[in-house]
């Protein structure tokens, strides 16, 4: 407290994180049980989020068949954020508008992270729910180092792509709980498919703003990003 006045408390955000994918790259089994540094992709992402003073509430969208194991994951590591884990969709988008469906009444903006993203930092997190309380809508993401090609149909390189204005799109991504609720509803009534948050919101008119992400931030999608992710958290010291 200071001069006797209560130090304002930030928007109510809830964390939704879709895993009710199905792993195809990963070269059989659920990538989001497979086990990184001793802990299931999964149970990472969600201490991850756990540890984030921003975050209030977390919401898992999962398969039917993951359910009870995703919930037992969350008890069994002492997730006190966890409070659903709900049945997905077919898509992204229908998993993510049905965990906000769920989300808390009182939750002002909802922050999508994917289970496969379990080495998020409380600090990117931070950043994009700041950029959201200032913009409505926010989304990590990083600068694209590679040359990018754009290539024809037969194969060929029809041009050099200037990267000086490209991202990579990282999570979370998030967004005023009313509107990304309505885009992702447009959304889908409209057969539309998108393969992020975003470009539900842009279909709305809106303009997410960027905010800093992180190389260490990976998605876990192949063998090899499980040998990349061992090897941040050893250079963490959490390995």
């Amino acid at each position: 407290m200071l001069f006797g006045k209560k130090k304002k408390q930030p928007p109510f955000v809830t964390a939704i994180i879709p895993a009710a994918g199905s792993s195809r790259r990963m070269g059989g089994g659920n990538k989001l049980l497979m086990e990184l540094g001793g802990v299931p992709v999964l149970g990472r992402t969600l201490l991850a989020l756990e540890a984030c003073e921003i975050i209030r509430e977390i919401i898992v969208a999962a398969s039917e068949e993951t359910i009870v194991a995703y919930a037992e994951l969350g008890k069994a590591l002492g997730v006190t954020k966890l409070t659903k884990v709900v049945k997905g969709g077919a898509t992204r988008q229908e998993s993510v508008y049905r965990a906000a469906l769920e989300a808390a009444p009182e939750a002002e903006y909802l922050a999508v992270h994917d289970g496969a993203r379990p080495l998020v930092t409380p600090e990117v997190v931070q950043k994009a729910c700041e950029g959201a309380f200032l913009h409505t809508c926010a989304a990590a993401a990083v600068p694209v180092h590679d040359t990018i090609k754009k290539v024809q149909k037969d194969g060929h390189i029809e041009c050099t792509v200037d990267r000086e204005d490209l991202r990579a799109m990282q999570t979370p991504q998030v967004a005023d709980k009313a509107l990304l609720t309505a885009a992702l509803q447009s959304a889908i009534e409209a057969g539309i498919t998108v393969t992020d948050e975003c470009a539900a919101l842009e279909r709305m008119g809106a303009r997410p703003v960027i905010t800093e992400g992180s190389f260490e931030n990976i998605k876990i999608t192949t063998p090899a990003d499980l040998i990349y992710g061992q090897a941040i958290l050893e250079g963490r010291g959490q390995a």
